[in-house]
């Protein structure tokens, strides 16, 4: 092609005047034109992962920070009932899960994430509510990390000092803190945190194992603590905490996207969440049956400071989480983002019009055939749009921070932010929309199938409006 163009070029008599034409359409640089995806949980990487593969993802998904709120989450509910509600919660959630992958494979849908899929299938006010609920779920995880650091710093220097304003003030948990979080926040190259990501995925396995042991440990030497079978005056406050560990239900369309076979993500869903509910009940039974109602938020609190493994442990927990926390709050800076970028990178008007020679001289026919394929943006207005953005983009970034640091503040309890999370948002992505789904696609559905779905949602709508009850209630009693 370069060739054709210089020979037309050299045809010509005015060769200097063609060239400083050329020269100034280089300088301008082309409005790129991005698709907008909005992926709440970074990507959906490229279509190769077996079913192992996925299993792995799905599962490293499904156990996050809720896991070590079980416990407590037991000593509300009561062993016998935990082992209950836990195991019913998971098989109805995986049966629906079920239901929405077979209607995607009868549609072919190739969505590649759980909003994409909900456009296909639903109204747009599932739509909202979906990515509503997602965006919550994110911002839930972050603040969880949050009260996790503030507590873990307070406790440190609190033992260090001992004196009464390192135990009793959060001020020096923030500054400490935050000045760990902003500098990488403002990474714009995520996948330069994702090894980071990959050890506090190792760092949380170990943890869970650590404190199985030391628990096992306990009960040997020092015995049961005091349980009970069923607390029915806290019961409530325990539902959230066990939806809110399902919170992976959000990326099943990001990993089966990633699948060699998509259509082999049943098995994907079977492994995973009977492998994940094994772990959930184990640490929530043996960790309340060895600390008894006097169990921490966080169980990894509840061990002694003399513990010097333990100690070790929640030391490499912070770690993990101030480097993960950029990669969780990502998929929310990047939803205002990609909105900031319709805003900021307007069209601008094209600039060359007068200059351009009549369309009817062929030597020019190349130039303008580039110009009408790809628009034009003068590079001084790309420079400032490109500035504009960076600043909105970096104040945004301060805001989430910040937003994830009051609501930490506010919430003093892991578990009670969980449950409120867990009863609202939970309940709608793992029991509600599924069912809806499933209503609008499949008019064949049998009867006693639809029965049964609906009565799975209306019972986890009363589920998740009890326990929303009972947690305001606790969230009453804790401010006043």
């Amino acid at each position: 092609m370069n060739q054709n163009i210089e020979k037309d070029f050299n045809s010509t008599a005015d060769d200097s005047a063609q060239e400083a034409l050329i020269r100034k359409f280089d300088k301008v640089q082309p409005i790129e034109e991005e698709e907008e995806e909005i992926d709440h949980h970074g990507g959906t990487g490229k279509s190769e992962a077996s079913v192992f593969g996925a299993s792995l993802n799905l599962f490293k998904s499904l156990v996050g920070i809720g896991v070590l709120a079980l416990p407590q989450a037991f000593s509300q509910s009561g062993w016998v009932a935990g082992l209950i509600l836990m195991p019913l919660c998971a098989i109805a959630m995986l049966y629906l899960s079920h239901e929405i992958i077979r209607i995607a494979e009868e549609k072919q849908s190739k969505a590649k994430n759980v909003v994409e899929f909900v456009k296909q299938t639903a109204n747009r006010g599932h739509v909202i509510a979906v990515n509503a609920c997602l965006f919550t779920f994110q911002t839930g995880i972050c603040i969880s990390y949050v009260i996790f650091f503030l507590q873990y710093i307070q406790e440190s220097f609190c033992n260090i000092d001992g004196s009464i304003y390192p135990c009793s003030s959060k001020v020096i948990s923030v500054i400490i803190s935050l000045s760990c979080l902003i500098p990488l926040v403002f990474i714009r190259d995520i996948n330069k945190l994702k090894i980071w990501s990959m050890l506090g995925n190792v760092v949380v396995m170990v943890s869970l194992v650590t404190v199985m042991i030391y628990s096992f440990y306990y009960l040997g030497t020092d015995g049961v603590g005091n349980i009970q079978a069923v607390n029915w005056s806290t019961i409530g406050k325990s539902i959230g905490v066990f939806i809110f560990t399902f919170e992976g239900i959000g990326v099943y369309f990001n990993i089966r996207h990633s699948m060699k076979q998509p259509s082999h993500f049943y098995k994907v869903l079977n492994y995973s969440i009977s492998v994940a509910v094994t772990l959930y009940c184990s640490v929530g039974l043996i960790g309340y049956l060895t600390f008894g109602s006097g169990v921490n938020d966080i169980i990894l609190f509840s061990f002694e400071q003399s513990n010097i493994p333990m100690q070790i442990i929640k030391f490499a927990y912070c770690i993990s989480l101030i480097f993960s926390f950029p990669i969780q709050i990502f998929p929310c800076v990047n939803v205002v983002e990609s909105k900031l970028k319709k805003i900021i990178y307007v069209k601008a008007p094209q600039n060359f019009d007068k200059e351009r020679p009549q369309e009817n001289n062929s030597d020019n026919s190349y130039i303008s055939s580039v110009q009408e394929a790809q628009p034009l943006i003068d590079p001084v207005i790309k420079k400032q749009q490109d500035k504009n953005f960076l600043i909105f983009s970096s104040l945004t970034r301060l805001f989430f921070v910040f937003l994830t640091y009051v609501i930490g503040i506010i919430f003093d309890k892991i578990s009670d932010f969980l449950s409120l999370t867990g009863n609202i948002c939970g309940i709608y992505l793992c029991y509600i929309i599924p069912v809806f789904v499933i209503y609008y696609q499949d008019k064949n559905l049998p009867k006693y199938k639809t029965i049964l779905n609906f009565t799975i949602m209306i019972i986890a709508i009363g589920f998740g409006i009890y326990g929303l009850y009972c947690t305001i209630l606790q969230i009453k009693d804790d401010f006043f």
